[in-house]
């Protein structure tokens, strides 16, 4: 009696809700990500062949992470990148190959030692913002060691002739491409961190991700049939017939609007409203998207990357030489330049002064353009690199200062542009005819002195990443905080508009460059309240235009006006937090533009 009802009971449809880290529907069978290997026990004596065991195993995970990602370097831009190359800069970690060598030495076998080392660094840095996007990485290629070890043990068949929809209580990048592609249709977490590395390169590849399920592994079995729905947050598990063919339905409706799409089509909407894409850049390599006519520049090019990557600081020459070539492959659409952002959970460690561990990196406070003010040479080097390449491939220079609190914090940056013109220009070199500095929008502060501001301004740039965050106190990469509170939230929308509206008003051109502007929804939301200029991730390019080219600009506008603007605000807010609970956002904006795309045949 009992084992047919718990057999009714495992065969049964359910339906889970989560949170959508990637939107997208899938549809597939359930396999379980858990990698195990046999670890054997080595007597002591054995220390000097385990300790080349361990040299020989990081030799080999090293090679087999540079074939991966030199495998899939046409697939993947911009941040997606970035996280992987950050993932393989972790596995040449000497210090971690170190303490490992060390653990040997006390007796334990190489399995044993890759274990103990990753329980300690786990136990260590678990409260780490640094370390928290990390640890699943470095877990991750600790079993990497643990495979080169042990190559006949493979943790599972990762290539079935069969969709899979994979689950998995943490995983790093490089273990999702492990999957094949091919067969690969969903990925269910139990964590929620938009900005976690696996989710990055999920949304590359363009895999609907859902997390926040809390024990995964015990809500279904290996094999089970699961349709994952990344727009809604909602798994069905063994779902119904039903259910099935209203999938099927959607799968057709969605393959169609792709097909549709026209890539050198101008980003102009219905009623002809020209908006301007600009691209996220990393790396010279991600200029790529430049290319598609429709594309008008990159709207912010992060400069700190070989900073990171390297074992000591980059001199001006070789600074001067990458900016060079990015101008170079820019081809004469603008470059904007963001200058040094390290600090808070980007730290050098060649670079003497604050640790990873100092408290004021838990909000990243101690970063960006306050440390550079506070190293002058570091800036003024900088600045002197994109004087001469701006110089070598004559163009517009354009600087976009980050992290700004204070209007005084950019006067003194351009202080320090000035200085180096007028020194460039002693020793007898050429500047450039041109040179445009704009300020970024992250921190509040500074979008209540914006009217201060912007006659010293040639452009503004919203990052509106870190601006959500300190609106609203929150930790973008904290699991409690993540669903708590929405972009579209009216407060945070009215924000966004004063800033659009004064910088319109004073003939100041204005950009936004956070995820918002990379999802179709939310840039359908910055379209309504008066933005013209996108800077997004080369992957949102044609989504964002797929959605430009189906909405009505004015009667979007309108619809929002009438739900969440001025003067029905105040009504809308009364009318939402009756009875609302504490811990919920209260914030339906989201779902009543969801609602207005699918009325007015807007692609999202």
């Amino acid at each position: 009696m009992i084992s047919n009802a718990l057999e009714s009971w495992v065969s049964a449809p359910l339906l889970l809700e989560g949170i959508s880290l990637n939107p997208g529907i899938g549809m597939g069978y359930c396999v379980f990500h858990q990698p195990h290997f046999a670890k054997p026990y080595i007597l002591p004596h054995d220390s000097v062949n385990e300790k080349k065991r361990i040299k020989d195993a990081f030799e080999g995970m090293r090679g087999e992470i540079e074939s991966l990602l030199l495998e899939r370097r046409n697939s993947f831009e911009g941040e997606t990148w970035e996280v992987l190359q950050t993932y393989q800069l972790l596995s040449q970690d000497k210090g971690w190959q170190l303490r490992i060598i060390e653990a040997i030495q006390t007796g334990l076998s190489a399995e044993q030692a890759i274990e103990t080392t990753l329980d300690g660094i786990k136990e260590q840095f678990s409260k780490d913002p640094f370390w928290q996007s990390r640890l699943y990485d470095l877990a991750d290629l600790s079993h990497r060691l643990l495979k080169q070890l042990s190559p006949r043990n493979s943790s599972q068949s990762q290539d079935a002739d069969q969709p899979m929809i994979v689950i998995s209580q943490g995983m790093g990048p490089a273990e999702l491409l492990d999957y094949n592609r091919r067969n690969l249709v969903g990925l269910i977490m139990e964590g929620t961190g938009q900005t976690s590395h696996v989710a990055i390169v999920a949304r590359s590849l363009g895999i609907p991700v859902i997390g926040g399920i809390s024990d995964v592994f015990s809500k279904m079995n290996p094999g089970d049939p699961i349709l994952i729905d990344g727009d809604a947050g909602k798994i069905y598990v063994r779902p119904l017939d039903s259910t099935v063919r209203q999938f099927d339905q959607r799968v057709f409706e969605k393959t169609h609007k792709v097909l549709a799409r026209l890539d050198d089509t101008p980003a102009i909407s219905k009623d002809g409203v020209k908006i301007n894409l600009h691209v996220n850049a990393n790396l010279a390599v991600d200029l790529g998207a430049l290319k598609k006519p429709f594309v008008t520049g990159i709207g912010l090019y992060r400069t700190e990357i070989p900073f990171m990557i390297g074992e000591k600081l980059p001199t001006v020459q070789m600074q001067t030489e990458i900016y060079q070539d990015v101008l170079e492959m820019a081809d004469g659409k603008p470059v904007l330049f963001r200058t040094l952002d390290i600090g808070g959970d980007k730290v050098l460690p060649y670079l003497p002064g604050r640790k990873p561990d100092d408290k004021s990196s838990v909000v990243g406070s101690w970063r960006s353009v306050r440390l550079t003010l506070e190293r002058p040479t570091l800036m003024r080097q900088q600045l002197r690199a994109f004087i001469r390449a701006s110089v070598a491939k004559p163009s517009v220079l354009y600087l976009l200062i980050p992290m700004l609190a204070e209007v005084s914090e950019f006067i003194a940056v351009k202080n320090l542009i000035k200085l180096e013109m007028d020194r460039e220009t002693r020793l007898g070199h050429q500047t450039p005819a041109v040179v445009k500095v704009g300020a970024m929008i992250e921190v509040p502060s500074l979008a209540y002195q914006l009217a201060s501001l912007l006659p010293y301004v040639d452009f503004i740039s919203v990052g509106s990443n870190d601006l959500f965050q300190f609106f609203y106190a929150t930790d973008r990469s904290s699991e409690k905080s993540n669903n708590r509170h929405d972009v579209l939230s009216p407060a945070f929308l009215m924000l966004l508009k004063n800033i659009i509206t004064l910088c319109g008003e004073e003939n100041v051109p204005i950009s936004l460059c956070g995820e918002m502007a990379s999802n179709p929804l939310e840039a359908m939301a910055l379209l309504a309240i008066g933005l013209r200029s996108f800077s997004i991730a080369p992957s949102a390019l044609d989504p964002i235009k797929n959605m430009i080219q189906t909405v009505n600009v004015q009667k979007i506008s309108e619809y929002l006006e009438s739900v969440s603007g001025s003067p029905s605000a105040k009504n809308y807010f009364a009318r939402t937090v009756d009875n609302a609970n504490p811990f919920e956002t209260f914030n339906n904006l989201r779902h009543k533009l969801k609602c207005f795309a699918k009325d007015n045949s807007v692609i999202i």
